[in-house]
């Protein structure tokens, strides 16, 4: 998932991509994000995209659409703390985010970066959305088989699995044949 993630964005116009889950919800203590910003913006993706007072998590809470960072004043009030670490991320570029709210699920986002010197590719946030939810849908199946992998296989006997095969053949152990339903017997 990380390999492609790494070859998409920059095919849809983008410098680096987050995948995260809220460190708020229990359900994602053994989830890993996958993040291709450089070293030096990590701590401020984290306070911007992770804390729950970031305002990226606060605007993920209320809408399913992806949303372009350069806008989020106009689309909640942000308090002074979530306006400073606004500040703090636009200095460094712009990015798309895209909520992942789960039902009964583990929630996060998908986000799309460019730095400071790259124009935010416009024509390509509606795809990047449909590539984010699809990749976090996949995060979540990566992990949970990780998690929580398929037991084995029952181990039947020869005469289990003739019988089996003669159940699937319409057989009973009746002896009286095939039953169909509302005949005479």
């Amino acid at each position: 998932l990380d390999e492609m993630m790494e070859a998409l964005t920059p095919k849809l116009g983008f410098d680096y991509f987050t995948i995260a889950h809220y460190v708020n919800d229990p359900l994602a203590a053994n989830l890993a994000d996958l993040c291709s910003l450089p070293d030096r913006w990590a701590k401020t993706a984290r306070e911007f995209t992770y804390r729950k007072a970031g305002p990226v998590a606060a605007i993920c809470k209320r809408t399913l659409a992806g949303f372009v960072w350069s806008e989020l004043p106009d689309m909640v009030a942000l308090t002074p703390r979530q306006r400073t670490i606004w500040n703090a991320a636009c200095a460094r570029g712009d990015g798309l985010t895209v909520p992942a709210n789960i039902p009964a699920g583990v929630s996060g986002s998908i986000s799309f970066v460019v730095d400071n010197k790259t124009p935010l590719p416009r024509n390509n946030l509606h795809a990047a959305q449909f590539i984010g939810c699809i990749a976090y849908e996949a995060g979540l199946r990566i992990s949970a088989r990780e998690r929580f992998p398929a037991p084995p296989p029952p181990d039947l006997s020869a005469r289990q699995l003739d019988c089996i095969i003669l159940a699937a053949r319409g057989k009973t152990n009746l002896g009286l044949g095939r039953f169909t339903v509302g005949a005479a017997r």
